[in-house]
């Protein structure tokens, strides 16, 4: 078990990393807009993740394989995602269609292993939620640059940083006003409409990734002002 020590010392380290996180990200989002170049934003990425990867080892209970099964699907996971980020320009939609599907579906796989052999633990929930967040930010600009998409989508892909900047200052609750079946299955939605556009052009069906995006919005706009009323 973690001690009371540690997890302290890990949600020190988190609130400052998930901070620097959003600032680098927006920032990143705001070059690649601004230049039409998303290199920096990959950099930053890499770098930010890097300083997370040590304390899957040092604040987690003793692994398998030093960060446990879950984790590793979680990382491979994350450098599929930072591949396909940084070469999606040299790949057509069908592939990018699979290596994404691929991505998500590693998902489901990662929280099926931790509960399997009991690896759950709060670090690996919080890098397995910070992945999601990068690739659907990511996946949207990706939608965006190849014109697959209007501006739009960037605000539900990129709401979880402005979120937590917004509520850096507040007191943490811990609570939610949508139950949590609520907002993952919100959150699941958005990540396989976000698939819809590279496969088909129809527009019915376009709709249904703005849709999906808007849901994100009003979740996140709903848990913003609970959150700011509980503070």
């Amino acid at each position: 078990m973690v001690n009371i020590e540690v997890k302290q010392h890990f949600n020190k380290f988190y609130s400052a990393w998930a901070i620097s996180a959003s600032v680098i990200n927006l920032l990143g989002a705001a070059f690649a807009v601004l230049y039409g170049s998303n290199i920096p934003w990959v950099i930053g990425a890499i770098i930010l993740f890097m300083f997370y990867l040590p304390r899957l080892n040092s604040f987690t209970p003793r692994m398998p394989l030093i960060i446990g099964y879950a984790n590793w699907v979680s990382l491979i996971r994350l450098l599929i995602i930072i591949s396909l980020f940084g070469s999606y320009p040299n790949l057509n939609d069908t592939e990018l269609f699979v290596l994404f599907l691929i991505a998500i579906c590693l998902d489901g796989l990662d929280g099926y292993l931790a509960r399997r052999f009991g690896q759950t633990s709060e670090v690996g929930g919080k890098f397995d939620m910070e992945i999601d967040a990068f690739l659907v930010f990511t996946l949207s600009w990706i939608h965006v640059d190849l014109q697959n998409l209007t501006w739009y989508i960037l605000i539900p892909g990129g709401l979880r940083y402005v979120y937590e900047i917004a509520l850096f200052w507040l007191p943490k609750t811990g609570k939610e006003i949508l139950p949590k079946m609520v907002r993952s299955t919100i959150a699941v939605s958005f990540f396989l409409s976000l698939l819809i556009p590279f496969v088909t052009e129809e527009p019915s069906l376009i709709l249904i990734t703005y849709v999906s995006g808007t849901l994100i919005i009003c979740s996140f706009l709903i848990s913003f002002f609970y959150q700011f009323k509980s503070a």
